[in-house]
């Protein structure tokens, strides 16, 4: 995939193709203000904690978001924009496309240290182009930082796996809950500090990974969400809501999320052709790098038995899978680019680069349209659906 450029500059290619799909059209549906529902609830409470409120009222969702958008639209004013609502939608959706962006970067990062450089650069190549994330980076709402802040936590412990280092574990910690005060389910991040414990107590046996970690946690989500203990009773009633609305289902029934987002979510989420090559890449993820692998595998089992295990199953509730399986669908180009280059009789880099454009390049095209041609709202943008 490297060809005649170097790693960094053939990285920075793929990242401005992320960024540009994500960036346009962000001014979709303006200046209608219902185009995307759900922004109108994470838009206004952002606003009434800028007027002088700190307290959202809402924990339908946690408010990491809600203060994120406030603190941009914040910087915004002091730069002399006005507050007409147009101009907050593209402020906050710019500043959503961004972390859309940047974790194209992290999820490189993370799949270098799991499998080597190459595959990171064709994890990064298939998250930039998977056709889910793209479109909600378009959005101001909160699956794709969430997403952010669940793959850099992810990219740490696996550092940590590697370091020992409790640094690392402490950082993965916060980065989780602060994930969890955008998200949530993110709070499967636990489940794979688990991993990480049991691993760590392969050769030595020391609990202050475990302990460090959910300090840490417990830190990042209260200040993100301080209110949650602030106004508990409003907190409590506002959770369990979510937690019925998840299981009962919103409007049509569509069954469990087990069987929806397997047959559905994901194959149209991330294309055909990752989700292919993701499923191929299960079985060399795990024989090859059998510990990232575990702490991996058992985030996703989590998050995806939690969040399946209802029958609300909207696209979105998949995201943070979207780089993970970016990164199996990597492995898999990168198990085969070998055999191809021999039988074809090309450079190994040519031949992971035609793989990666064979699998991942057909979907360019619809990532950019799925937004740019979307036929009215999401399904499920109640206010009160997470």
């Amino acid at each position: 995939m490297v060809g005649r450029l170097s790693r960094p500059a053939t990285l920075a290619l793929v990242v401005l193709l992320g960024a540009g799909l994500r960036l346009f059209p962000i001014w979709f549906g303006l200046p209608y203000p219902h185009a995307r529902p759900d922004e109108a609830t994470a838009l206004g409470h952002a606003a009434a904690i800028l007027a002088g409120d700190p307290n959202p009222h809402f924990f339908n969702w946690p408010s990491l978001t809600f203060y994120a958008f406030a603190g941009v639209f914040g910087l915004a004013s002091l730069a002399g924009r006005t507050a007409v609502h147009a101009d907050l939608v593209l402020i906050a959706r710019a500043a959503v496309a961004i972390a859309g962006t940047a974790t194209i970067l992290v999820l490189s990062r993370l799949a270098s240290r799991v499998a080597d450089r190459t595959t990171g650069l064709v994890a990064a190549f298939f998250l930039s182009v998977a056709v889910l994330h793209v479109r909600d980076s378009h959005f101001a709402l909160t699956d794709v930082l969430m997403t952010l802040l669940v793959t850099a936590s992810l990219a740490m412990l696996a550092k940590a796996l590697d370091t020992h280092s409790l640094r690392d574990v402490a950082l993965a910690g916060l980065l989780g809950g602060l994930a969890t005060s955008t998200k949530y389910t993110a709070a499967a991040i636990v489940a794979a500090m688990a991993a990480v414990q049991w691993l760590w107590n392969q050769t030595s046996r020391d609990y202050r990974p475990a302990l460090i970690f959910l300090a840490a946690f417990g830190g990042g989500f209260l200040a993100a969400t301080p209110f949650a203990l602030l106004d508990a009773r409003t907190f409590v009633a506002d959770v369990l809501f979510e937690s019925r609305h998840l299981s009962g289902g919103h409007g049509t029934s569509l069954g469990r999320g087990w069987t929806y987002h397997l047959t559905r979510s994901l194959p149209y989420g991330l294309g055909f052709g990752i989700f292919a090559a993701a499923l191929a890449g299960v079985i060399p993820l795990a024989r090859r790098y059998r510990r990232h692998a575990l702490v991996i595998g058992t985030f996703a089992a989590a998050f995806f038995v939690a969040v399946g295990s209802g029958q609300t199953v909207f696209f979105r509730y998949m995201m943070p899978l979207v780089p993970l399986a970016c990164l199996s669908a990597a492995v898999a180009v990168s198990h085969a680019g070998g055999w191809l280059a021999k039988r074809a009789r090309l450079p190994q880099p040519a031949a992971l680069a035609l793989l990666a454009f064979v699998i991942g390049g057909p979907h360019w095209s619809t990532a950019h349209g799925s937004t740019s041609c979307s036929r009215g709202p999401t399904p499920g943008s109640s206010p009160r659906a997470g």
